[in-house]
């Protein structure tokens, strides 16, 4: 990942930001945004697939599935996060027992 430090802001919008490279996640991601900060606010702990499904969607439509958007959440998240570097996005985002931490 690289010997620079990261820079991360939450107030006044999302970013994290390594050397000159920044990655911004845009305004209208706002799931994006709290998935990040959560996990971030939370980085002590893995936190379980459950809680963050229903901290993301407190009612789920019928027909849908929590879990697959999760997936698809964490995959933007991870994918974004790699613009800071090859495999930035693997690196900050562990997946561990059952949840998700920030590394």
């Amino acid at each position: 990942m690289g010997s620079d430090s990261l820079q991360i802001q939450m107030l006044g919008g999302f970013s994290v930001r390594r050397g000159g490279v920044k990655f911004a996640v845009p305004s209208r991601s706002k799931k994006l945004c709290l998935l990040l900060a959560f996990l971030i606010a939370e980085q002590n702990r893995p936190v379980p697939l459950e809680e963050l499904t229903s901290l993301l969607w407190e009612e789920v439509p019928p027909g849908a599935n929590a879990s697959n958007s999760l997936k698809a959440l964490l995959h933007r998240a991870r994918t974004g996060l790699d613009q800071l570097g090859e495999g930035t996005g693997r690196t900050l985002l562990l997946s561990r027992e059952g949840g998700c931490q920030w590394n």
